[in-house]
């Protein structure tokens, strides 16, 4: 039997995730950092050679998530406009605006009271 296994979306997988096999069991080794934060999905495929040959594919899920939760952290600033009104609460804090850099890359809420 034959094992691999490969991170969709990526030509080579992240140096953060290791994978280690013996007869039996499979190992999955994470060491991610704050550059790491993403999705990643990891399938493993088990072949038995023959004609034709069998296989059998699974797949699982990561999520890394930021050492600091998302709005944890709120910083005293204004929005520059109040472009997209929007309100949003978290833990009795309300966001009252919210906008988006010119690139799409970003998403800005503020305004708290």
């Amino acid at each position: 039997m034959t094992f691999t296994w490969a991170v969709d979306k990526f030509a080579t997988a992240p140096s953060f995730i290791q994978v280690s096999n013996t007869s039996n069991t499979v190992t999955v080794d994470l060491s991610p950092t704050a550059t790491n934060v993403g999705t990643y999905q990891i399938t493993f495929t088990f072949t038995i050679g023959g004609k034709p040959p069998i296989f059998a594919k699974t797949s699982m899920i990561i999520d890394v998530y930021p050492s600091a939760e998302y709005g944890s952290e709120i910083p005293d600033i204004e929005c520059a406009s109040k472009v997209t009104p929007a309100i949003f609460e978290k833990s009795g804090v309300t966001f009252k605006y919210s906008d988006m850099d010119s690139t799409g890359a970003f998403y800005l809420i503020c305004g708290y009271v």
